[in-house]
């Protein structure tokens, strides 16, 4: 006969309110149910829904509301909606229940069923986060349930080896727009401590190769990608992030005891091949991850406390708030590694070294050259470096990297190792401590003489007047900047500007690695037209260019613009112009400042030449607040326009 046993239940506050009448007759009714199964025979207790156990289960959920337990709403997703709620997670494969996206009742009594059904054991093995939960929640021991034993789920759990877990944050490629806001993953160290062996948990969007970027962005906006949970190797996210997409990845360690870690990867487990619609600016990989921190630390409720919109660097500093997380381990791209290199090396040295990667000399000449052997070492070490990266950035076949890298190799064996090292390459300040995400500021300044009031909203994210620390150097992404003005003489509130999106990369040239640079914009602003001093106009810009860190100058940069204006204050309702924008940022101190102007002609719509300069200065007060001064001049036809103002910056 089939053994049953079951637990005392474990109590808590939320389950601990059930009037004295339940606590005095629920016992005896399951003693009474126990006793039913045993005498209905052998396997009745273990394959049976409708069986005495199982509703005893059923009325003990019952009785404890166990669908409420916040719990049971972090493994299914589940998040407020009008009066009731609905899961995050789109999958039909994800729930029991016919209404189990909507209904968290309805699901957890549909797989209380599940569990009892010898048929459908693969079932509750698939979903083994819900499984374990439930069993501990409700005192059910695994002896009641042997048909759901679950060996595939204990050998990959057992598999994973964890000892420790790390939030890691890629940081933001400006020059892909998938990556413009940076990237989190969750990191699975195991015990032997190898890194080769460690296991990243990656959630991302499924999108075509190749898809035209209005056409992703449309897509991305609206949730029409799928996102999915995946699992890999480590090492895989470091070649694609640090040495593919030239990222700096800052490696935060969790407080997670290891039953905590496993609670997570049980919940990775049952996510494995279920989708949810993706947003790229709400439910994307840095939302989505909170889950699986939710499911291993509860208390934390990460999730209730998103904002209308969710950034990777948001997940971080939720989870430093919260206690969750310690100081970063900074993990250099490659990039990194050859500026390094480069920037502690005779000019002439970095030129050999180039020579060699090209193959324009072979890297046994080094070996000939009249210099040090330290310097020698330098210049194979840079060379091999700067073969990778073309290797990995696609500029080069793998033949004649393998070839060309080899030879560089086996150059430097043959020389001794009695050099002094080379110093690791100077961590920047992590992606926390710059500003938050969103910006509402209030400032006072005079146009051509008129005072005006200002108030200004910008949901995300940054730009080149803003305080730059911890963001990329030379990168700026507004969405939904808007800008509103008081004129107190007249009486009159303008909308001075609205840009839908604006991004810039300003990314600086150096002795190896040439990007290029590139801005687009869409929005609009008042500007100087031929019928009036100034009216609301739509532009649409985009520019290319280059930039360089000069020394003792900053960050300059260049770029050839093309302009689209269309208004019913302009002359055919259109202009199209094109022209060139200049620009410089420079840290002097806690000041940042930005000067920037651009000039531009158009010989087709409204006919003409207009010119723009502008200067800004921000200080610091706090992590998330700043005083900028801002001075910007305008002028086109017969009008001129000279604007100065002094702004409170507040970030959120």
């Amino acid at each position: 006969m089939t053994k049953i046993v079951f637990l005392m239940p474990q109590s808590s506050s939320d389950r601990g309110r059930a009037g004295r009448l339940n606590r005095l007759v629920l016992p005896l009714f399951f003693v009474l149910a126990i006793l039913l199964c045993m005498a209905a025979g052998p396997g009745v207790c273990t394959a049976q829904p409708n069986s005495p156990a199982c509703e005893a289960v059923l009325q003990k959920a019952k009785a404890q509301n166990l669908w409420q337990d916040p719990y049971w709403h972090i493994l299914l997703h589940y998040a407020p909606s009008g009066t009731g709620y609905k899961s995050r997670v789109d999958d039909p494969t994800f729930f029991l229940a016919d209404q189990g996206k909507f209904d968290p009742k309805a699901e957890l009594l549909a797989f209380i069923k599940v569990l009892f059904s010898e048929e459908d054991s693969h079932v509750s093995c698939r979903f083994a986060a819900r499984r374990i939960w439930i069993m501990e929640s409700l005192g059910i021991a695994q002896e009641l349930l042997a048909a759901h034993q679950c060996p595939d789920f204990e050998e990959w759990i057992n598999s994973m080896d964890a000892h420790s877990a790390h939030l890691v944050f890629a940081s933001a490629h400006i020059q892909s727009p998938a990556s413009m806001f940076g990237h989190t993953l969750i990191v699975i160290q195991t015990q032997s401590g190898n890194r080769l062996l460690w296991r990243a948990v990656n959630y991302s969007a499924v999108t075509p190769p190749n898809e035209n970027p209005l056409v992703y962005a449309f897509r991305g906006l609206t949730g029409r990608y799928q996102g999915y949970f995946s699992l890999g190797p480590y090492y895989e996210k470091l070649t694609e992030y640090a040495f593919v997409s030239q990222r700096d990845l800052w490696e935060y360690p969790l407080d997670l005891t290891q039953g905590q870690i496993r609670r997570m990867l049980s919940h990775v487990y049952e996510l494995s091949q279920i989708y949810s619609d993706y947003y790229f600016l709400d439910e994307n990989c840095s939302y989505t991850l909170l889950y699986l921190l939710d499911a291993a630390k509860p208390e934390l409720a990460l999730t209730s406390k998103k904002g209308p919109l969710v950034f990777p660097v948001n997940t971080v500093r939720q989870a430093l708030d919260a206690g969750l997380a310690g100081p970063p381990v900074y993990t250099p791209s490659r990039a990194a590694i050859i500026q390094n290199l480069a920037d502690s090396m005779h000019k002439d040295d970095v030129k050999m070294a180039r020579k060699v990667a090209r193959g324009e000399i072979a890297a046994k000449n080094v070996l000939e050259s009249e210099i040090s052997s330290q310097r020698r070492i330098q210049v194979l070490n840079l060379a091999a470096e700067w073969l990778g990266f073309l290797h990995t950035s696609n500029r080069m076949q793998k033949d004649t990297f393998v070839t060309r890298y080899r030879a560089a190799l086996e150059a430097r064996s043959l020389i001794g190792t009695d050099f002094s090292p080379l110093p690791e390459p100077k961590a920047p300040p992590s992606p926390d401590k710059g500003h938050g995400t969103g910006l509402v500021a209030a400032g006072w300044g005079v146009s051509n003489r008129d005072a005006f009031m200002e108030l200004r909203l910008r949901p995300a994210y940054h730009d080149l007047c803003d305080p730059q620390t911890g963001f990329a150097q030379g990168s700026a992404i507004s969405f939904l900047d808007t800008r509103l003005r008081f004129f107190a003489d007249k009486q009159k509130i303008e909308l001075e500007s609205l840009d839908l999106i604006s991004i810039s990369s300003s990314s600086p040239r150096d002795k190896l690695i040439r990007p290029l640079s590139w801005e687009f914009k869409a929005g609009w602003q008042q500007r100087i037209v031929h019928a009036k001093e100034k009216s609301l106009v739509f532009d649409i810009v985009a520019g290319r260019g280059l930039a360089w860190e000069l020394p003792l100058v900053g960050l300059f940069y260049m770029m050839a613009r093309g302009e689209a204006a269309f208004s019913g204050a302009l002359a055919d309702n259109y202009s199209l112009a094109a022209g060139l924008k200049a620009g410089l940022t420079r840290q002097i101190g806690p000041i940042h400042f930005h000067a920037q102007g651009q000039g531009a002609y158009s010989p087709i719509g409204e006919t003409g030449a207009r010119f723009e300069a502008g200067l800004c200065a921000t200080v610091p007060i706090s992590r998330n607040a700043a005083f900028a001064l801002d001075y910007s001049h305008q002028s086109a036809h017969s009008f001129s326009q000279n604007i100065a103002q002094g702004q409170i910056r507040i970030y959120f």
